[in-house]
């Protein structure tokens, strides 16, 4: 854990929920306005010299259609007319009554959200960064404004749907809640149905949360406790719960050719994409599939597969060397300098089980030859100096 980026989360965290309460606060407001103009309205409309309700909102256009409604065929003030008259102004005081009722408690109810929320401190946001990157450790990263967080593959009911990569924009807490979230598959594995869905609840790497979770992360990020916002959503991409896309079954909604990659795990059909590597006998995406260029031509993939020098005359008649893909059985490594070679370039040295390059070879050599040469010249002194 980098212990210099939670000061640094804590101070976008604390800006972030300011930014929040400052923004309900203006929307509960505004609400109260629209409801303080539909109450006048309304009290406008029953007047006796109301004459229509053109240009006012819903409530206003119901009013107007109750209070106006087909002239009546015969006496006006008969019993019958009366009658229908004073039903019609019972239905629209429960209208009335119902729909201001349910717009003040919804009022009272954001209002006293947003009493009981604590003023936030940088002390607190200060812990709340804390414990998220204690609790996820590497995993977690700050950049930019923005969190990310790698999960452990995702396995729902035997589909691998790989890893992701979720993402969480502080600047976007207060307007977003907890929309601001993304979830980037780093392994996608979609159904064929749709590309573009990555994970039962992810689609163009937006989380579909659910009315009950979203509530719950939306509340967490509030009130800036990341934490718990975090981990709900690795619940969700877990387990596959809420209010998903599509279901987990149209993963096996596939034909007969379908397999996994053995290195990415991600879905392909084997009878036109991928292919199957001979050297540990697995079916690869297009993707890790690779060959061996050291003369077998093999299909492999792209873990069997790696670097090894060897040497090749230029148009100029020189010997060169550059490197390129291998297999085991085509390379290998020098028991000297430790490079991978080509098999053509090794060479059990003369006198030793050592398998050398070409370059360690001529190297060996002309050491031998030097070792030897000195310990002639080491003889042929000790013998005149024995003669004299």
């Amino acid at each position: 854990m980098d212990r210099k980026l939670v000061p640094r989360v804590a101070t976008a965290l604390l800006e972030a929920t300011k930014n929040g309460r400052r923004m309900a606060r203006k929307e509960v407001a505004h609400e109260l306005s629209n409801l303080q103009d539909t109450v006048n309205d309304i009290r406008s409309a029953l007047d006796p010299n109301f004459k229509g309700a053109a240009g006012v909102d819903f409530m206003g256009r119901k009013i107007d259609r109750m209070l106006s409604p087909k002239p009546p065929k015969g006496d006006y003030y008969s019993s019958s007319n009366l009658r229908r008259s004073i039903r019609m102004y019972e239905r629209l005081t429960n209208v009335i009554e119902h729909q201001l009722g349910d717009n003040a408690r919804g009022l009272a109810h954001r209002v006293r959200e947003i009493r009981e929320l604590r003023e936030p401190t940088y002390q607190d946001m200060l812990f709340q960064a804390r414990d998220l990157f204690t609790y996820y450790g590497d995993s977690i990263r700050y950049r930019s404004g923005s969190l990310t967080q790698t999960t452990e593959r995702i396995d729902i009911d035997g589909i691998v749907l790989g890893r992701f990569e979720i993402q969480l924009c502080l600047r976007d807490i207060a307007s977003d809640g907890h929309k601001c979230f993304s979830a980037i598959a780093l392994d996608p594995n979609p159904p064929r149905s749709d590309c573009s869905v990555t994970h039962p609840n992810v689609k163009d790497d937006r989380i579909c949360f659910g009315t009950d979770a979203g509530s719950t992360v939306g509340q967490a990020l509030k009130e800036g406790r990341l934490l718990s916002a975090f981990m709900t959503t690795n619940a969700i991409l877990n387990t596959g719960g809420g209010d998903p896309y599509v279901s987990i079954d149209v993963w096996e909604e596939s034909s007969e050719y379908d397999t996994h990659c053995e290195i990415c795990e991600g879905r392909f059909d084997r009878e036109h994409e991928g292919a199957y590597c001979d050297c540990c006998s697995h079916y690869v995406c297009d993707n890790h599939s690779s060959y061996c260029e050291g003369g077998c031509d093999v299909a492999c993939c792209s873990s069997c597969v790696h670097d090894a020098y060897f040497s090749y005359v230029t148009r100029d008649g020189t010997t060169s060397t550059r490197s390129a893909g291998f297999c085991d059985e085509c390379a290998g490594p020098c028991d000297q300098c430790g490079n991978r070679w080509s098999t053509e370039d090794m060479k059990v040295y003369p006198g030793t089980s050592d398998s050398l390059c070409t370059l360690c070879t001529n190297k060996r050599s002309l050491d031998d030859e030097q070792r030897q040469k000195e310990e002639e010249e080491s003889a042929e002194e000790a013998a005149a100096q024995g003669y004299s």
